[in-house]
């Protein structure tokens, strides 16, 4: 483009570039000036996203006509016109220890007023950090990059000036955005945020700035978040020499965690310091003494950059090497398989496990992610796990529009292993990077294909903090154990083709091979859960939590989110570090999608659907996602949407037992049954095929049909024990099965289906099953014998609020069958519009001791949630409200709900005797 004119603009030299802008000098050739043109990189200018966030810029900055905010002077068909800005940004001003205390004030008020401004427009910037802020050589600060601000809607802004600013949210919705040491509490866990969280990240910056120490920063970005979240930094006057005690007030003020008694306004902050300046301008101010910190060493290549013109344009742009970047921010990258000549199979597949770790934990970089790799190869006519030689990994590469492909072999030379890694441009066919490292032993493979890895990182083009920061070595974040790496490798590829429960022996073995091998352990929760053996996951999540400080930088993340959901059930916490994830791996879509679903737990649906569908655009081709985002849909009584989500999935190659039995149900609430058969035998052509028994067994006893709800839990026993070698989600289907039984009013059949669903596994799913079972059963006594030894079996397991509010509900209920009338006000509120339990309940004991009026309105409620389940509330809720009817007199009314009751059971065993009860109590209706 250089000597090219876009519209009266003649571009005189690229300045540089970033994630989202390449930056060149221009000339104005109708004003005679030099300006600065930023255009989207070339793979961003098809994305509707990066699009609508760069107009946005454009149009939030141009509305902010302030001197410390820079300018922008005109937008043209895909670029912004900016000022030329002739100096540094703060943070290189900060790294350079240039700042006096006297100029930490003078430019702190600067941005203040910035701020101030940005604030008086409903703007908020979001990203306020030291790179964000640029210092002229005249010493003027200016502000920059409001490519993530959005509109605040604040009080003090008029009507009138609201409206300058665009009002869209382009950003993904349950996005975290800023950086994490410069965030605000409520920013960082996701919350809304207002203008006090730029104020916030304003006192970071005057720390650091006075400082030149970041009051929140550790060694990595889950250690940053909880100091973030819990901590409180030492006092400026304590780490430097010559801060006034004032100076510290402030920063205590503006570091509130308690946004309500932070700073309020930006011009609040502004006038403490400006009183404080002109207190240190006409007085002496007490400070602390303390040594002057040490001066940072501070590469030369840096220091080149000083006389340099910079343009700031969304991005620091500083150029600190001449060499061309290999590389982009965030490319992605394809890996072969390894070549192996040695003629050892313990080095097949798993060479390619350890450098995806390595790599993976790189922020720079972006590995293709496996499932993306099996989809594109499904769509290229290619066998499921077909090597990725040279070409094919080439072709793969292009067609996801990926950087390069990394390859590499092993060969044996004697007693020495060497091992050469090559990154290749899948473009052009040039090479990128080469190089060679040698192993004096098979034990040492691991540590030198580490060593290699880092080199290749760097000479791609990662920064060395980068690399220091994220780099656990191989050996750790994975195994020393080859034997180990070989059996984990092969249970994550087993589990991509034929599921969780084909992988389990090969995640058991890693874990024999090697005790301390966090992932495995980690990979092994995820795989125990998903087949419904809570202890276990329980157990495994634990074990990797002791680990996790020995693995890399993803693998921390995901094993500690693991840990906060599976072992603590803490959702905050859990998606606290989902959004530090989403923070240094922006391109992961599992952050996005398991935030998603504990979202749509906590009935935030709209946030859910919105990270569903970022996760699948993330990630086409990862199945979790789609089956998760339909059921949704489901629950929203969306079912057209649901039937579109997984059969777009399906015809991706995705398909699945979960799949087929999702839309099994579907089938149910359309009375299809044709349709039902079709995805039973569609089902049972997979490898995970019998899973769908689950979802049989519920609908059998949703429609009453407790003689086929009982054959296909015996069949699921008999399948799951036979293909896991596990018991316990073959006792809590059992367990089900009994307290649908107790609900049609098989007594006899309830106890002995709890019994044999015990004699299976003593679960503490199954226990508590067996609590309510007993519970409607009429069998107080015993309920609570089953409840206390459910207690007993949680015991060091956090109480979280969700299984204290099961734990009510079941307490509840046996208080009633006991003929408390008290438990009656102890029911749990309702907690959204879809709580079928809390209403439920609530009716059951109005309509024993209470009310019958306000019995029928909550069986009322309970019918008319308009989505579609397969809950027995929505089956009885009829029956319970003709009840309350007949009480008060309504006869007519009652009838009516009775009908619906039978039309509920149109298709049950006849023999049911809550039938036989329900219908003798119709006939007695006048």
């Amino acid at each position: 483009m250089i000597g090219s004119t876009v519209g009266h603009y003649k571009i005189l030299a690229q300045l540089g570039g970033g994630g989202m802008g390449v930056v060149y000098r221009a000339e104005d050739v109708r004003l005679g000036r030099e300006v600065a043109l930023k255009f989207l990189p070339p793979e961003l200018a098809n994305d509707p996203e990066a699009l609508e966030r760069f107009k946005r810029e454009a149009r939030v900055t141009s509305s902010l006509n302030h001197p410390n905010i820079c300018t922008v002077h005109d937008v043209g068909d895909g670029f912004i016109v900016m000022e030329l800005l002739d100096g540094r940004t703060l943070k290189d001003e900060i790294a350079h220890g240039a700042l006096t205390f006297d100029r930490v004030l003078a430019l702190g008020i600067e941005i203040a007023d910035a701020l101030d401004a940005a604030h008086s427009k409903g703007v908020v910037h979001r990203d306020i950090k030291p790179a964000n802020i640029f210092v002229t050589r005249r010493g003027q600060a200016k502000v920059l990059d409001f490519g993530i601000a959005k509109q605040a809607g604040l009080a003090h802004a008029s009507d009138a000036d609201v409206t300058r600013v665009a009002p869209e949210h382009v950003t993904t919705v349950g996005t975290t955005l800023g950086t994490v040491a410069y965030m605000s509490p409520e920013q960082a866990r996701g919350s809304d945020i207002d203008a006090r969280s730029d104020l916030f990240s304003f006192g970071v910056v005057l720390y650091e700035m006075a400082t030149r120490t970041q009051p929140f920063a550790a060694s990595t970005s889950v250690a940053t978040f909880e100091q973030l979240l819990t901590k409180t930094p030492p006092r400026p006057s304590t780490v430097a020499a010559g801060i006034p005690a004032e100076f510290d007030r402030i920063i205590d003020k503006a570091l509130e965690k308690d946004r309500d008694v932070r700073y309020q306004t930006a011009a609040d902050l502004r006038g403490d310091l400006k009183r404080l300046k002109r207190s240190a301008e006409s007085a002496v101010v007490p400070v602390a003494t303390l040594p002057p910190a040490p001066r940072a060493r501070v590469p030369w290549k840096s220091l080149a950059t000083a006389a340099g013109v910079v343009i700031v344009s969304g991005v620091a742009l500083f150029v600190y090497s001449s060499r061309p970047r290999a590389f982009a921010e965030r490319d992605s990258v394809v890996i072969e398989d390894f070549t192996n000549t040695t003629g050892e199979p313990v080095f097949d597949d798993t060479l390619k496990e350890a450098l995806d770790v390595e790599l993976r934990q790189s922020p720079y970089l972006s590995v293709l992610p496996e499932q993306r790799v099996q989809g594109t190869l499904r769509l290229m006519g290619r066998a499921p796990g077909v090597k990725l030689t040279r070409d094919v990994a080439r072709d793969l590469c292009q067609r996801t529009a990926s950087k390069a492909t990394i390859g590499g072999s092993i060969s044996q030379l004697g007693s020495t292993y060497v091992i050469s890694v090559e990154a290749t441009n899948c473009q052009t066919g040039d090479t990128l990077d080469k190089l060679q490292v040698q192993a004096s032993s098979k034990d040492d493979v691991l540590r030198a294909l580490g060593t290699g890895a880092q080199k290749l990182r760097r000479d791609l083009g990662e920064s060395l903090a980068s690399i220091g920061k994220y780099d656990a070595p191989i050996q750790d974040a994975t195994t020393k154990s080859l034997d180990a790496l070989k059996s984990y490798s092969l249970g994550t590829s087993t589990r991509r083709r034929q599921g969780d429960a084909a992988s389990l022996p090969f995640f058991r073995k890693a874990i024999e091979q090697d005790p301390e091998f966090a992932l495995a352990h980690a990979r092994l929760s995820t795989v125990l859960n998903n087949l419904g053996e809570l202890e276990g996951s329980i157990d495994e999540a634990k074990k990797a939590y002791a680990l996790k400080d020995r693995v890399s930088e993803p693998e921390r993340l995901y094993i500690t989110a693991r840990y906060y959901n599976v072992v603590e059930n803490d959702s905050s916490k859990t998606i606290d570090t989902y959004q530090v994830w989403l923070q240094t791996y922006p391109k992961d879509y599992v952050p996005h999608a398991n935030i998603a679903t504990l979202l749509k737990n906590r009935g935030e649906v709209a946030r859910a659907i919105d990270e569903f569908k970022t996760a699948i655009a993330l990630a086409p081709d990862e199945p979790l996602p789609y089956g998760n985002l339909a059921d949704v849909y489901t629950v929203q009584n969306r079912v057209d949407e649901a039937h579109q989500t997984l059969d777009s999935a399906i015809a991706r190659g995705l398909d699945s037992a979960s799949f087929r039995a999702q839309l099994y149900a579907l089938a149910c609430f359309r009375n299809d049954d044709a349709d039902m058969a079709r995805q039973v035998d569609a089902a049972r052509k997979l490898a995970d095929g019998w899973r769908i028994l689950n979802v049989q067994t519920g609908i059998a006893w949703y429609r009453g049909q407790m003689t086929k709800a009982r054959e296909f839990a015996a069949q699921y026993e008999t399948e799951s024990i036979a293909k896991t070698g596990l018991k316990g989600s073959a006792a809590e289907i059992w367990s089900s099965v009994a307290q649908a039984s107790a609900y049609y009013g098989d007594n006899a059949a309830a106890v002995q289906e709890t019994k044999h669903a015990l004699g299976i596994e003593r679960g503490i799913n199954t226990l508590f099953n067996a609590a309510a079972t007993l519970t409607i059963a009429g069998d107080p006594s015993g309920a609570r014998a089953m409840f206390e030894d459910g207690k007993r079996a949680l015991a060091g397991i956090p109480m979280s609020p969700e299984i204290d509010r099961s734990l009510r509900f079941i307490d509840v209920g046996i208080r009633l069958r006991s003929g408390d009338k008290s438990a009656v006000a102890d029911v749990p509120a309702p907690k959204d519009a879809n709580d079928l339990q809390a209403r439920y309940i609530a009716g059951l004991g109005q309509l024993a001791f209470g009310s019958a009026e306000i019995a029928a309105a909550r069986f009322k409620e309970v019918m008319d949630v308009a989505r579609p389940s397969t809950s027995l509330y929505h089956v009885f809720a009829p029956l319970y409200y003709g009840r309350a009817l007949a009480k008060l007199g309504k006869t007519a009314e009652a009838r009516a709900a009775y009908d619906r009751f039978f039309a509920n059971l149109k298709s049950a065993d006849s023999t049911l005797p809550v039938l036989t009860t329900a219908r003798a109590e119709y006939a007695r209706l006048n």
